[in-house]
């Protein structure tokens, strides 16, 4: 290899507006080849998506190889090349203290995913879904009804203690002054806990200080990648600390001004699949960031 060469070596993507448009229910074929192509390259390909591991595996054609790699449930669950490198849960007691705080409030749902066996390869025959504590199956149906990408299910009464919890996140109106009320009552009841909302009537329910930008430190580190190695691409909130962290951070075109503002680079729109066309040229280049064919597809933004 050429001296001074910078070749990419792993691929970090979000996955709603960013590999699809939220409102797809999932990828498309032009996206699945490209990611595919870009792994017979020998170049890596992973998640970095606030969705736990199983809830992602559905939008990606259930293609299970397309999970061996990457930073599920906001860095809570790291893969790479088919092995977990780490795992961290919420405990009993903060989903818990969320739940108290949530259960006067007539407009907020706490709501958890129940995970399937975590070795990879995942077991496409096991489904679930994010259930819904405290509520009712009318509920249930009516947020099943209203959204494409969020697959709803009747939970337990209240919190249960032996199921683990990788992934949270509160339901509330969309709103934006209800949404900073729900933020600022939570968040000083239980300070270990970072709400992040990449789009309006949801919050990620994070441990304060880790998030997507802890996960791809602790992920490059097991690996034994540079930084500078890895291309990360995001949209939106709950992406800003990975964007601001990473040395080749891409945003789409239609990302929101705070997540084009941290970024090193913008990416056309996820509606123009732009991360596909940043892997077609990754392919082609055989990962050589700075080709013509790669460097045409980037717009630098600073």
């Amino acid at each position: 290899m050429e001296f001074g060469v910078l070749m990419i070596k792993l691929v970090l993507s979000d996955m709603d507006q960013t590999l699809k448009p939220a409102e797809n229910p999932a990828i498309s074929e032009r996206t699945h080849q490209a990611i595919k192509n870009l792994k017979a390259a020998g170049i890596a390909f992973g998640l970095s998506t606030g969705r736990p591991v199983y809830d992602a595996l559905s939008y990606l054609k259930s293609d299970v190889s397309l999970t061996d790699t990457g930073l599920f449930a906001s860095g809570k669950l790291l893969y790479f090349n088919g092995r977990l490198i780490f795992k961290k849960q919420f405990t009993y007691e903060i989903m818990e203290k969320i739940f108290e705080v949530i259960s006067p409030m007539q407009d907020c749902l706490l709501t958890y995913y129940e995970e399937g066996p975590l070795e990879q390869p995942l077991d496409t025959s096991f489904t679930s879904s994010w259930k819904i504590v405290n509520t009712t199956q009318e509920v249930v149906d009516y947020l099943a009804a209203s959204f494409n990408t969020f697959v709803p299910g009747l939970g337990p009464q209240s919190v249960p203690k032996d199921v683990p919890m990788y992934a949270g996140g509160l339901l509330f109106p969309q709103d934006e002054k209800r949404q900073q009320e729900v933020y600022e009552v939570v968040t000083n009841a239980v300070p270990e806990v970072e709400l992040v909302s990449p789009y309006s009537g949801w919050f990620d329910i994070n441990y304060r200080g880790w998030n997507k930008a802890q996960g791809f430190e602790t992920l490059i580190e097991a690996i034994g990648l540079k930084p500078e190695e890895v291309i990360v691409c995001g949209d939106s909130e709950n992406d800003l600390d990975l964007l601001k962290l990473a040395p080749h951070s891409c945003c789409m075109e239609n990302g929101t001004d705070e997540a084009k503002a941290v970024s090193k680079y913008l990416l056309p729109s996820v509606y123009e699949e732009g991360v596909s066309q940043l892997l077609e040229a990754l392919t082609e280049a055989q990962g050589d960031f700075d080709s013509e064919v790669v460097q045409a597809v980037l717009k630098r933004t600073l």
